[in-house]
């Protein structure tokens, strides 16, 4: 079913990666067409074969290779997509630093501890949160390595299905794989349908926070949401040569409100004893025991270490990815990581209230650290840097998303593939892969009408 997927398996387990790629070098020297050869690959034909192609042949190939470099790839790029069976479709305007950007804006660790702190609070308080996120972190720090020594050896959009295809045992790689690819795609989904949720009922908190009497509906929530996903599918459908600069510059805001906000509880915000952070676990769940409460609680702390692996499935817009997609994993990670500990300690110190941060009528407890700290201005221009980075990381989310989704749909994974899998030739884009996710997101958002528990 999914043949381009595990084309490069069977030989993957007969020889060293060494020695697939000499073998695919030697293979591309000797099968391939004119049109498809690289300018390095005429210049060892033509040599040994002392001068067989006329001018024109050369000057006509010569032609076609500058228009596969207006792509962006380099010759390592090509090495590893023609070892896995890929056609080059989509151009890799992303470089180590923009990749770097996209991932650590995607997973905004500390704004995902700031704005979705509820469920780790309520269970497990304030010492819950915070060991959750340092046990959460230190766990995931493997995985983290593991994907990203994968992705150096098969970078490719399609990430886990593929790497199940090469790595698992030959007799199970085709159901294995089909089934990690659709795990990887329904996770996906609903992860990115989250960030649009996310703006959409924080900016309904700050209508409430400038004016009381605002009562906010779910219905209202869910309209937020899909005005949401509309500009999240334009953007990336229509402004996907600007996306690594638009990183690089969500990157700079990401340090910046880092500092602002931290800075400006240090000296503004009132302070817990430590005891209280570190050593004050609670129940508020009502759950059967702590273990179990912290277990839950620990939604938190594993929303804002995912999406590592985001990098992995921009691979095929990444220049010389095999090197910069494990690079930028590992690095945004610790990054993110180091800057999540200090503003977690940070933003906990500051609640002196727990159950009224829990109970707050905005429904995020920050709004209600921020509101008893600060004026209504700073409230309004520290929470615009918060709304402003998690929309930024909806859509690194929904780009990323759409990625994986038409790389499973290329490989034939998916039900109407032919349709998703197509590549705008114009715009070099998956557009009806961006289509799809945001459509899904569409569809997700109605729960927030049926049930509040779902959510």
């Amino acid at each position: 079913m999914m043949e381009g997927a595990s084309s490069s398996s069977s030989s993957a387990h007969d020889l060293g990666h060494n020695d697939i790629l000499a073998k695919t070098a030697s293979a591309t020297v000797t099968t391939a067409t004119p049109q498809s050869r690289t300018i390095n690959e005429f210049d060892r034909v033509s040599d040994a074969d002392s001068g067989n192609y006329d001018y024109h042949d050369i000057v006509r190939n010569a032609r076609n290779v500058d228009r596969d470099s207006d792509h962006g790839f380099n010759k390592h790029d090509q090495k590893d997509m023609k070892r896995m069976g890929k056609t080059q479709e989509l151009r890799r305007n992303f470089r180590e630093l923009s990749t770097i950007a996209f991932v650590v804006v995607l997973q905004g660790t500390w704004e995902v501890l700031l704005a979705a702190s509820t469920q780790g609070m309520t269970d497990g308080g304030l010492a819950g949160l915070f060991w959750s996120y340092i046990w959460t972190f230190a766990g995931f720090s493997l995985v983290v390595i593991s994907l990203a020594e994968m992705a150096s050896m098969a970078p490719t959009s399609g990430g886990q299905y593929h790497w199940v295809s090469e790595f698992a045992p030959p007799r199970h790689q085709g159901w294995l794989s089909y089934f990690t690819g659709w795990m990887s795609t329904l996770s996906w989904q609903a992860g990115t349908a989250s960030g649009p949720f996310l703006v959409g009922t924080l900016i309904q908190s700050m209508i409430y926070v400038n004016d009381e009497t605002y009562v906010g509906t779910n219905w209202q929530g869910m309209m937020f949401v899909w005005a949401i996903t509309l500009v999240v599918y334009f953007c990336n459908v229509y402004g996907g040569r600007a996306m690594p600069v638009f990183q690089n510059l969500m990157l700079i805001l990401h340090v910046f409100g880092f500092l602002t906000i931290i800075v400006c509880l240090w000296v503004l915000a009132p302070r817990n004893p430590a005891h209280v952070v570190f050593t004050q676990f609670s129940n508020g769940g009502g759950w059967s025991s702590m273990g179990v409460s912290l277990m839950i609680g620990q939604i938190t702390a594993i929303y804002a270490c995912i999406c590592s692996d985001a990098a992995a499935h921009m691979s095929e817009e990444i220049k010389d990815a095999g090197v910069t997609v494990p690079r930028a994993m590992v690095g945004s990670y610790l990054l993110n990581g180091g800057l999540g500990v200090i503003f977690l300690v940070s933003f906990l110190f500051s609640i002196v209230d727990l159950d009224g941060a829990l109970n707050d009528g905005s429904g995020y407890p920050f709004l209600f650290v921020f509101t008893n700290a600060f004026s209504l201005p700073a409230v309004n221009a520290l929470s615009a840097i918060v709304i402003t980075l998690i929309f930024a990381g909806t859509l690194s989310y929904n780009l990323s998303t759409s990625r994986q989704t038409w790389a499973f749909a290329r490989d034939q994974g998916m039900p109407f593939s032919k349709w998703i899998a197509h590549v705008n030739p114009k715009l070099e884009v998956p557009a009806n892969a961006v289509a799809a996710t945001s459509g899904i997101t569409f569809i997700l958002s109605l729960i927030n009408i049926g049930s509040e528990v779902a959510l």
